[in-house]
């Protein structure tokens, strides 16, 4: 299951977002690694990379990144 998994630059790279944006979503509870690799790298689904675009589309929207996890959350089938 690992080889499914990405680490935060691979997720920041498929995003076309920076390592310090996957980091900061991360931060605020609107991304959450599955778990950590041997050498302690975050891992992430590639289906966060489609949730990051859901995520910029909302901010483009003007929605406060505080409400953004409600939102995501609540509209899941969306991403």
């Amino acid at each position: 299951m690992t080889e499914d998994l990405l680490r935060i630059g691979e997720v920041a790279s498929r995003a076309g977002v920076s390592k310090r944006t996957v980091d900061f979503y991360t931060g605020l509870g609107l991304l959450t690694p599955v778990r950590r690799s041997g050498g302690n790298f975050r891992l992430y689904e590639a289906t966060d990379v489609t949730r990051i675009a859901a995520i910029r589309q909302l901010e483009a929207q003007g929605i406060r990144l505080d409400r953004k996890s409600t939102r995501l959350n609540s509209s899941h089938a969306n991403i």
